[in-house]
């Protein structure tokens, strides 16, 4: 194992022992400073991959207009939900996390910018706990494996590497 490897890992044992309030608080503090992304740069980034599932969703001929999809791992914003529900019309996006990691302050952050950068209106439609728009559904502190689930399309970012090997074969006898 390299030594930053093994030192991720031992950042991370820390962390859980710690109030998960607290743990995922300082976690996402250093995320956010190592990665030295601004909101508008994390957006683009999303952007990008939200294209490249689009291209190889049409040469698949797959269409997520008018579907459900099935985020695995929210993470700390909603940015690709975002993007299936105002880009590619899906009916709406549930998303699942293990962790609770959204908080309101940074969620109308992004309503804001994204509103300002793709020149269309994000609001808070749900009346849930988090400021999100109409269609995106999110559970936190969810295990996805033990939930009842209904999907047309199912979507991972930067997640499953996180997974234990038995989480996803018991992700893939559900789907």
């Amino acid at each position: 194992m390299n030594v930053k490897l093994k030192a991720k890992t031992i950042l991370l044992q820390g962390l859980e022992k710690l109030p998960s309030g607290l743990g995922d608080g300082i976690y996402h503090f250093i995320q956010d400073k190592l990665s030295g992304k601004s909101l508008s740069q994390k957006i683009k980034t999303s952007y990008n991959s939200y294209k490249t599932l689009e291209r190889l969703a049409e040469k698949s001929e797959i269409s997520m207009g008018g579907k459900t999809i099935l985020e695995i791992g929210s993470g700390w914003l909603p940015l690709m939900p975002y993007f299936f529900c105002y880009f590619a019309n899906a009916k709406k996006v549930i998303t699942y996390d293990l962790n609770e990691h959204y908080n309101s302050r940074n969620i109308n952050k992004l309503n804001h910018l994204f509103s300002e950068i793709y020149e269309l209106e994000v609001k808070d439609e749900t009346g849930s706990k988090y400021p999100l728009p109409a269609g995106i559904n999110y559970f936190p502190r969810t295990n996805l494996i033990e939930h009842k689930i209904s999907a047309n399309v199912i979507f991972s970012r930067f997640v499953m590497e996180h997974v234990h090997p038995e989480d996803i074969w018991g992700m893939h006898q559900k789907f």
